[in-house]
């Protein structure tokens, strides 16, 4: 056993802060730990050596920017943002509801039918907070609960765009898109930039293990209204050890014939947070060696870190497609010149309008010549046959490291004028209950 990092984790069963290692063991990587009152964890964490260690080197310092607390008790107790946060908001998560039509296996938020929604006072006191910390637009994800049971969403998308902010998108089950077509053309005349669709699969029974119930065709009309109204999707699969980790080869080929409309995938390995069903643990490392596995033309090397977080919190590539081969473009920009020169020119809703709706092709035209690749005014033709693959492995309650969380970029905007990481607004105790998130029924604030 080799010791490779020493860090600080929580307690799975009371979330206090305790020290914690990583470790390494006949190359694959576990999370140890102990709490004095109730024992020792020793968590999966890392599936491969190898890959672990080449995440390393995609590294980069952070850019802190706006403050909402004090540190008295330190990570993750004092979110957010406190003084010891690394980096600024990439992604800003508004969660507009705690109200949803479904009630799947696997939700962070524990989301159920009779949750409330926040008022437009709260939704603008969101966007005041992300916009002074940020001082310049940030991507803004509507999210929830499910946003698309908000009769009035249009005018929170609309009222997002009176703040600046350019790339708003809507984290969403697809349901009832598929069932009222006009709902997607309202919310694109309202400015929304893309549908961040939940798409598990390509089979039945993969969502009636997920979500309880078979949705795939659904998923499918949805789509179907999209392309219909040039609205881009992004592709968000939950993959479950052992229910639709061998779909990911699928998922990837699904989206490259539909590329007209489907502009990337975001993959989420399940983290135990919220609603789960225990089971074992897949990390990025896991996700890329099956994706490597079940198609053709990518390797795990691929997809590179974003650098922006720690770099074991996410992954990314952007495919070529053009019609008869499929190039990852990492293969054509080497480490130094995407930590130093790509993300050096781009801001994350630059590169957010780039990749999703081929917007700024100019920039994106600088990059791409920058990298050795004489092409110049066909950038746009490219990103209109790309498809970019993100994957976002967001820790729980078991594999939580604290200086990973102090980089965190994906932050929620509260009422309360707070900005918090990801996964500390989600983090769970084995007995479901929240540090921060405060899911609230609409019958309990009627009362």
């Amino acid at each position: 056993m080799s010791v490779l990092k020493v860090t600080e984790s929580v307690c799975p069963v009371c979330l206090t802060k305790i020290p914690a290692t990583i470790v390494s063991h006949n190359r694959s990587i576990s999370l140890q730990k102990t709490c004095p009152i109730h024992g020792t964890f020793d968590s999966p964490y890392w599936d491969d050596l190898e890959h672990y260690l080449w995440c390393n080197q995609f590294s980069k310092p952070g850019t802190p920017r706006g403050r909402q607390t004090v540190i008295e008790t330190g990570c993750p107790s004092d979110c957010g943002l406190c003084p010891s946060h690394q980096q600024h908001t990439c992604l800003a998560i508004l969660d507009v509801t705690d109200r949803c039509n479904l009630s799947c296996h696997y939700c962070f938020a524990s989301s159920t039918t009779t949750g409330a929604d926040r008022t437009l006072e709260d939704i603008h006191a969101m966007y005041q907070t992300v916009r002074q910390s940020e001082r310049e637009p940030t991507p803004i994800q509507l999210s929830g609960g499910e946003p698309t049971l908000r009769r009035d969403l249009p005018q929170i998308i609309e009222m997002g765009d009176t703040y600046g902010f350019s790339h708003i998108e809507v984290n969403t089950n697809g349901l009832l898109i598929a069932q009222h077509e006009h709902l997607i053309k309202d919310l694109k005349t309202a400015g929304m930039s893309c549908l961040y669709l939940q798409f598990d699969g390509v089979t039945p029974d993969v969502y009636t293990a997920i979500r309880g119930m078979d949705l795939l065709d659904l998923k499918m009309k949805t789509i179907r209204h999209c392309r219909e109204h040039q609205v881009p999707v992004v592709l968000v699969p939950t993959i479950v050890n052992g229910v639709n980790d061998h779909q990911l080869g699928e998922i990837i080929h699904f989206a490259l014939a539909n590329n007209d409309v489907i502009r990337g995938i975001s993959i989420q390995p399940v983290s135990q947070m919220g609603r789960y069903q225990p089971g074992s643990h897949i990390s990025l490392a896991g996700v890329v060696k099956r994706i490597a596995q079940q198609t053709t033309f990518l390797t795990m090397y691929d997809f590179y870190p974003i650098p922006c977080p720690s770099p074991h919190c996410s992954n990314i590539s952007l495919l070529i497609n053009d019609g008869d081969n499929i190039v990852p473009i990492t293969r054509l920009i080497d480490a130094d010149t995407y930590l130093n020169d790509v993300y050096t020119a781009l801001k994350a809703s630059t590169l957010v309008d780039m990749l999703i709706d081929g917007a700024n092709s100019e920039i994106a035209e600088d990059i791409v010549c920058s990298c050795g690749l004489t092409i110049p005014g066909a950038v746009k033709k490219i990103l209109d046959h790309t498809l970019f693959i993100t994957m976002m492995g967001f820790m729980d309650a078991y594999t939580m490291d604290l200086q990973r969380l102090a980089k965190c970029c994906i932050h929620v905007a509260t009422s309360e004028r707070q900005l918090i990481p990801f996964c500390a607004y989600n983090l769970t105790n084995t007995q479901g209950s929240y540090l921060y998130r405060q899911t609230r029924d609409a019958t309990a604030r009627k009362q």
